[in-house]
């Protein structure tokens, strides 16, 4: 189901939103607010690259390193970072929701977790608190570069029983920062729905769209642009923003 959001009826629109995840297991909601900084908060994306160094794989950060700069690495292997056996083959960078230096990404991140928590019913700033929560928001950029970036076909299991185990609903809410036909020409991301059907969100007027999707849902990401060769710092490729809780540890 698409939903045109309207901030005006967001009550009511919250319950329709609800019912196609129980249908369907997913939602695209066309929202304007996003939708109008999606483009500037693309561009950040990109200028956040210039000044961020790309660190190991298995290297460890804390979420307050995040108020000094972003910090970007790479996921690509035959598992992910939790160790779950599906390969994936992308660059990560992770934000703080209040860095100046990216505004309209904080404006997006903000309105991830503010949907997300609606949603789940749980406190409208959930997440922003992680001494008081126990978990903080994961405000980041998946970048699938041209030339093959891809995730396998997998559903959630790593978060969603950490978030159960806490009295907490997992809810995978992502907002689109690029289109195929513009940034990219082939491959993409998609989800299967309760009825078998692969759904992928990233055609036509596509970009600042949220989609929210049951995590035991099949999802991935098909491989991007195979055509081409890989490059990881070009301004092309296949973009989305996340804002999933973490426990802190």
């Amino acid at each position: 189901m698409i939903v045109d959001q309207n901030p005006a009826h967001v009550d009511s629109e919250i319950a329709t939103i609800q019912q196609s995840l129980v249908r369907d297991g997913l939602c695209i909601i066309r929202q304007s607010i996003v939708k109008d900084i999606a483009s500037e908060a693309r561009g950040e994306y990109y200028r956040s690259m210039s000044s961020c160094a790309v660190a190991p794989q298995n290297a460890q950060f804390h979420y307050r390193d995040l108020n000094t700069k972003p910090y970007r690495k790479y996921a690509v292997g035959s598992k992910n970072g939790n160790g779950d056996p599906y390969a994936q083959f992308l660059q990560t960078t992770y934000f703080s929701k209040e860095d100046g230096n990216y505004p309209r990404l904080g404006e997006v991140f903000g309105y991830l977790i503010r949907l997300r928590n609606q949603i789940c019913g749980s406190p409208l700033e959930f997440g922003n608190n992680p001494d008081v929560d126990g978990f903080w928001n994961a405000c980041r950029v998946h970048h699938y570069p041209s030339g093959g970036g891809f995730m396998a076909a997998h559903c959630d299991t790593h978060f969603p029983v950490l978030l159960e185990n806490s009295g907490h609903r997992f809810l995978q809410v992502v907002a689109v920062l690029s289109e195929r036909g513009r940034d990219f020409e082939t491959g993409g991301g998609y989800v299967v729905n309760r009825q078998g059907e692969t759904i992928f969100y990233e055609e036509g007027d596509s970009l600042g769209n949220i989609i929210c999707f049951d995590g035991s849902i099949m999802h991935g990401v098909e491989d991007v642009d195979r055509h081409k060769l890989i490059d990881f710092n070009a301004k092309s490729g296949r973009l989305a923003a996340f804002c999933g809780l973490y426990k802190v540890l």
